[in-house]
């Protein structure tokens, strides 16, 4: 039996061009969507589940730039809206994820756990509380370790944002001021 050559495809017109690309980007939505409640459900639980689920992603490569962007808009939405309570749990997984994403911290280090609490304190007050109640009470190797990461972490996010890597804004500007907080609680 011989085989009859196939046609050739028939190039896409714009307008097809668009409706695939439309389609394309519903999906990617639709995906970021469902790893976004994946993380608030692990949130909901406790602070261990959301770090199991953002290693397991992490792991995956599904903690992509795209995705990160996506976290974004989900807080600028929550922003408009006014909804502090959502807007709250959700700053939180997106400084844990863009940590995961940019894999700098071993999780499984009390200098990373102290790190990732910090970071999640965006009052001033509660913030100097937690170094006063937690963190000057360390002990010296462990707030030297923490020091440590508190300033590797932020010398290779300054060396990514010099080499145009997209990081998280926020992510900056908090261990920014736990950087400055380190020369008033340690010196």
């Amino acid at each position: 039996k011989l085989l009859r050559p196939r046609a050739p495809k028939p190039v896409p017109t714009l307008a097809q061009e668009e409706v695939l690309t439309v389609r394309a980007t519903e999906v990617a939505q639709l995906s970021h969507r469902e790893l976004l409640e994946e993380l608030l459900t692990a949130a909901s639980k406790d602070i261990q589940s959301l770090e199991a689920c953002l290693q397991r992603m992490a792991a995956d490569r599904q903690l992509s730039a795209p995705f990160i962007e996506h976290l974004r808009w989900e807080v600028d939405e929550q922003v408009e809206s006014g909804n502090t309570r959502m807007l709250h749990i959700l700053q939180l997984v997106v400084q844990r994820a863009c940590l995961a994403a940019e894999g700098m911290l071993d999780e499984q280090s009390a200098a990373a756990h102290h790190l990732g609490a910090i970071l999640q304190i965006y009052d001033g007050a509660q913030r100097r509380d937690y170094w006063r109640r937690v963190i000057v009470k360390l002990p010296a190797a462990d707030k030297t370790q923490f020091s440590k990461v508190v300033c590797n972490v932020f010398a290779d996010l300054g060396l990514r944002v010099q080499r145009g890597v997209d990081v998280d804004e926020s992510l900056i500007r908090q261990l920014r001021l736990v950087r400055d907080e380190l020369d008033e609680y340690f010196v």
